[in-house]
């Protein structure tokens, strides 16, 4: 479908439905349809803006009695083609004016929270009552949303002990491609409050970790915990990887710290920069944030750490842990230093792997070590742990035009950058780099968090698991109007396999 046919079929009753200053075409459609990942997929036809979840039912109906793919974004941070169109003609659902924070409920320890708001704002919110959700969003918090870190997966702020943010989550209130609202968990219960998420089979999951593939999410419900009045930060530094991997395994297993990370020679070159003296000839370095009640207990958490981490590391100035968690959702940039722009790939594997993992990833790019010289493409590693598994997560640096990127540089601070022209040949090499990375630890046996439409799917999963998945699709989107494309799935007229990155 073309944008004038959608213009013919759809401009009208769009706008009737969420008003003129809530439907954008031409340059603004393929501004917000583009997303991070620098892949060349599809640019939307139109986008529109909905403020509450009936706007949203209105939405998709009107598109699915008109055939035209539905496609939702969140708060633009994809780096997979998530909400980026895999077809001509999609009509994007930009959930950012779903912006309410429903209800915090101390008593019940809940909060319900629509799709469009920021983990920033409901960060705040929660902590003016003394409350928060245990995993409360990642760094990119300031402008990512509940709704798309449900629909990719998010892990960070609170994981190293809380798990991910599927972990937190009661429920989900969502539109199906044919405009019905439905909602999981005991939230569907007409006689019930949304307590409890297995109320019956586990609807709630179908939901989380879909990219967007099986229904556009409006509302969830996330549970909450007491707010720590202590932190404390405790790091170590280590002269190699495999130390560096080994002192993160044995520091996230007894799953005490609140945040675990590590940083490489290049984090700690930019820290260094900032004025952490400390990092200056430190190789490899892990990270651990530790929170509580009151002194006692953060100490106590804090000595054992210390005992673990003494084994293998030296102990560094723990203060990047704390002065991060102070001001957790400060520090995101779509452009990095000297105006350079970035894209991570990652994965998951077994706390086991941890060392396999990072080896292989440091296999495939050393073997491109001449032409990423060449073309001045810089690498970097980040490592984690996240409960009782590790991540694992390469990122890839280089100089590029941001042109249709304008968005995400105005809301990430307007960095000062030199201009500069596109970059075809450091563009291809990174795409190049990412595929072959993504095949490395499929090989292992890894999981991925924000699937979209890059890491392969249908490949890794055994053939009656993949009909399983393929059938819910059919059945909650039989004409694969929604999201065409991630999770890989394809479904009839909508998608061609031309279409699939």
């Amino acid at each position: 479908m073309s944008a004038a046919a959608l213009e013919d079929r759809l401009l009208e009753a769009l706008r009737a439905a969420v008003g003129d200053a809530h439907v954008e075409l031409g340059e603004a459609a393929q501004e917000l349809s583009r997303d991070l990942s620098f892949a060349p997929l599809q640019s939307a036809a139109a986008v529109v803006a909905p403020a509450s979840a009936a706007d949203t039912a209105a939405v998709i109906a009107l598109a699915a009695a008109a055939g035209t793919p539905v496609v939702p974004r969140g708060g633009g941070m994809s780096y997979t083609g998530g909400y980026q169109p895999a077809v001509a003609g999609a009509l994007l659902i930009d959930t950012r004016r779903l912006d309410r924070i429903r209800e915090i409920n101390v008593e019940d320890l809940t909060v319900t929270v629509e799709a469009g708001v920021t983990w920033e704002r409901l960060y705040e919110a929660l902590r003016a009552e003394g409350v928060r959700t245990p995993c409360f969003g990642p760094i990119s918090g300031r402008y990512a949303t509940v709704g798309g870190s449900l629909s990719q997966g998010t892990i960070f702020y609170g994981s190293a002990k809380y798990g991910t943010l599927a972990d937190s989550t009661l429920g989900v209130e969502a539109v199906l491609a044919d405009g019905t609202l439905v909602h999981t968990g005991s939230w569907a219960m007409t006689t019930s409050t949304p307590f409890f998420r297995w109320a019956g089979p586990d609807l709630t999951g179908v939901f989380l970790g879909d990219c967007g593939a099986f229904a556009v999410k409006t509302a969830a419900v996330l549970r909450l915990i007491e707010a720590p009045r202590v932190l404390r930060g405790i790091a170590f530094g280590y002269d190699s990887l495999e130390q560096a991997l080994d002192g993160l395994v044995a520091l996230g297993r007894p799953q005490i710290a609140a945040e675990l990370y590590g940083f490489d020679p290049y984090w700690h070159e930019l820290y260094v920069r900032r004025g952490y003296e400390f990092l200056e000839g430190v190789a490899w370095s892990n990270h651990a944030l530790v929170e509580g009640r009151d002194e006692a207990e953060v100490e106590a958490q804090i000595e054992q750490l210390r005992a673990i981490g003494a084994a293998g590391g030296r102990e560094l100035d723990g203060r990047i842990a704390t002065e991060t968690r102070d001001d957790p959702f400060g520090s995101v940039s779509v452009l990095g230093p000297g105006g350079r722009v970035w894209v991570p790939i990652h994965c998951l594997v077994p706390l086991s792997k941890a060392r396999a993992a990072a080896r292989a990833g440091e296999r495939v790019i050393e073997s491109h070590r001449a032409e990423l010289d060449r073309l001045g493409v810089s690498t970097s590693h980040l490592t984690s742990t996240v409960g009782h598994f590790a991540v694992i997560e390469p990122c890839m640096w280089w100089h590029d035009e941001v042109s249709g990127h304008r968005w995400a540089v105005s809301q990430a601070g307007g960095r000062t950058r030199r201009e500069q022209g596109p970059n075809p040949p450091a563009r291809a090499l990174v795409q190049q780099l990412k595929a072959e990375l993504a095949d490395a630890y499929r090989e292992l046996g890894a999981a991925h968090l924000q699937i979209g439409k890059f890491y392969p799917f249908e490949q890794v999963l055994e053939p009656g698991s993949w009909s399983l998945l393929s059938r819910i699709k059919d059945v909650l989107d039989p004409a694969g109007t929604v999201n065409p494309g991630s999770l890989g799935l394809a479904t009839g007229r909508i998608l061609h396999p031309e279409h699939c990155s």
